[in-house]
């Protein structure tokens, strides 16, 4: 059974809609990690547990901060689907993930295309700029809500690339 605890002012900076674009993006957590008999929430809770050690190998932190972003997306999908709004969807997003409190989500969605249109040109010749191999995504940014509003935008409009991209824009 799912429950969902609301915490600090998210009721006051989200609308109606943005607020059910947030529960049907919580609710996609708990339908992810009922799949397949449970194994993706196993490796999220063996991915979680290792990050937890002070020793732990990079490798594992890297593993699981994207399984993480890849977890985030499938659950703006399903926020998505429930409330069928593109621009709520990314407003709650926004709100939710930098804590702003007013959004014009094309705004939010053109300085997004720009981050990644750089991305995308410096893959272009498979480096990053600074002579080493461009390797996607580094966790830089506040999780990386850039790649969730333009993976959000491709999947609205069905793009038959969004995958591809995607892998791209998380894993270089």
């Amino acid at each position: 059974e799912i429950h969902i605890v609301l915490h600090g002012k998210i009721e006051s900076i989200l609308d109606e809609v943005e607020l059910r674009a947030l529960f049907g993006h919580e609710f996609g957590h708990h339908v992810l990690h009922q799949l397949d008999s449970g194994q993706h929430l196993q490796a999220w809770d063996a991915l979680r547990a290792n990050c937890l050690d002070s020793n732990v190998h990079g490798a594992f932190l890297n593993s699981f901060r994207k399984l993480h972003l890849y977890t985030e997306i499938f659950c703006d999908r399903a926020a998505l689907e429930v409330v069928g709004d593109l621009n709520a969807v990314i407003s709650m997003l926004v709100k939710v993930t930098l804590g702003a409190t007013a959004v014009q989500a094309s705004d939010f969605l053109a300085q997004a295309h720009e981050i990644l249109s750089r991305s995308d040109s410096k893959r272009d010749d498979g480096t990053d700029g600074t002579g080493t191999d461009d390797t996607g995504t580094d966790g830089t940014t506040h999780p990386e809500a850039y790649i969730r509003a333009c993976a959000l935008e491709l999947y609205a409009n069905k793009n038959p690339t969004l995958e591809k991209k995607l892998a791209g824009w998380i894993e270089g």
